[in-house]
């Protein structure tokens, strides 16, 4: 295998408009896994604030680190419909 040349670092949003790709991909998630909630913009909302733009740790986006937005959802309404 060939070694790569070199490697590209986009830390910016120079290159990839993560924030855009980050919404898109929040807003599909939840739509998709919690379509039983009845108002999940407030989940949507939580979700891109955890993300710090890319700088929040994975582990701290976990269902128990969402519940403890005061009541966004319900601990029952984080059940995935999948």
């Amino acid at each position: 295998m060939e070694q790569p040349k070199a490697v590209i670092f986009d830390l910016d949003n120079t290159l990839l408009d993560r924030t855009h790709t980050f919404s898109r991909f929040a807003q599909a998630f939840v739509n998709q896994y919690f379509s039983h909630v009845e108002d999940v913009q407030p989940l949507y909302e939580r979700i891109i604030q955890l993300d710090e733009d890319g700088l929040r740790l994975r582990a701290c986006c976990s269902p128990s680190c969402l519940t403890s937005c005061h009541g966004v959802l319900k601990r029952e309404s984080l059940r995935l419909t999948r």
